[in-house]
Parts: C-alpha cells; structure tokens; sequence
C-alpha cells in the first residue's frame, strides 16, 4: 500500500480548483502489452469535466474500484487536494498507479491490492465511487452500491464512465463525455427492475 503525504501549497484558479500542472503518466510503459482500457482510460479533460460536475472538494474521499494506472485519484487529488483511494487486484497496474503518484508529490492518496467483488473492502469512509468497469461487473457490484447508499451517511454519488448502472436513473448523464452520475439517494429510491 502506497500512501502519500498531503499537499501543503495549492493554488487556486478562480473556481476554487488548484491550477493544472503539467503531468504525464506511464501509459506508454506497459511491460506486458496488458492493461484494461489502456487507450481509453479517462483522459485529464475528462476528469476536470467530472470533478466540477460532482463538485469535488477537498473535504472528498474518493475510492476508485479497478483504479488501473491511478489517473482518476491522482487528477481528482491534484485539482481538489481531496484524498483518495485506488483499488486494484492487477500487481503490475498497482505498481503503475504508485508510479504516477510518485510523480504527482505532496497528494493525499493510497492504492490497495485488493479484489474490490470480494468482501472485507470497507468503504464506509467513501464519499464518491468511480467505477471504470464492464457492464458485467457494474451489475455483479449494484447490490453492493445500493446497500451502501442505504447504510452510509458518507456516500454523496456514484460515477459511472461509459456504463450505466442497470435499472438506475442517473442524477447527470454527460452524453458528451460519456459519464453518469447517481446520488445516494438514485440508489435508494429506485427498485430493481425485474429481470
């Protein structure tokens, strides 16, 4: 588990948001030619669009489930000084994101080696979930989700890149960009459609 230390000087442009920094990632060194959505992880822009949209703020503890090379946590840790958590079962994708958040000194994130499906990951302390997953796994994780928007007062929203929750109406849906967003109360107040 990799953790770092948090960022003591940020500025700030005039929304509040610190300033972009320039910052690439190891996306072209991938040893072994494997890397889920290599070509269409979320790219910077992107993520700007989703953290004004969800408003991130630095008080956010953001978990990424199948976090992959870190990009999400550390773009959303670098623009809000919010602090985050990758979750990754794949080593070399959680050597990758330690890597780039290396590069990206002084934010407040960690990643763990874990299997995100299998019980025991504790995101009581979450206060939004990005989920970069398969519709497969969106499906396989909705009963999950829903407790949680039950149980947990931390819980603000979920979001969702490419892939809709099943049976779930999204707060946001950014055509354009491709991303949805559930509040915890989306969750809580739509039964599940019968299959």
């Amino acid at each position: 588990m990799t953790s770092l230390p948090v960022n003591a000087a940020k500025k700030a442009t005039r929304e509040g948001t610190a300033a972009p920094v320039p910052f690439s990632y190891s996306d072209d060194e991938d040893e072994d030619g494997w890397m889920p959505f290599r070509r269409s992880a979320p790219d910077t822009e992107k993520i700007r669009v989703i953290v004004e949209a969800i408003r991130l703020a630095e008080e956010d503890v953001v978990y990424d489930l199948g976090c992959g090379d870190g990009r999400f946590i550390i773009e959303c840790c670098r623009l809000t000084n919010c602090s985050g958590v990758g979750v990754e079962l794949d080593e070399s994708l959680l050597e990758k994101a330690t890597r780039n958040a290396s590069r990206a000194p002084n934010i407040r994130a960690k990643f763990l080696q874990r299997d995100f499906v299998a019980p025991g990951l504790d995101l009581a302390e979450a206060t939004v979930i990005f989920l970069y997953l398969l519709p497969e796994a969106l499906d396989m994780l909705l009963p999950r989700l829903r407790e949680l928007a039950r149980t947990s007062s931390a819980l603000r929203c979920i979001v969702t890149l490419r892939w809709a929750l099943p049976g779930v109406s999204p707060s946001i849906d950014n055509a354009e960009m491709n991303f949805f967003v559930y509040r915890a109360e989306d969750l809580r107040s739509k039964t599940e459609s019968p299959a």
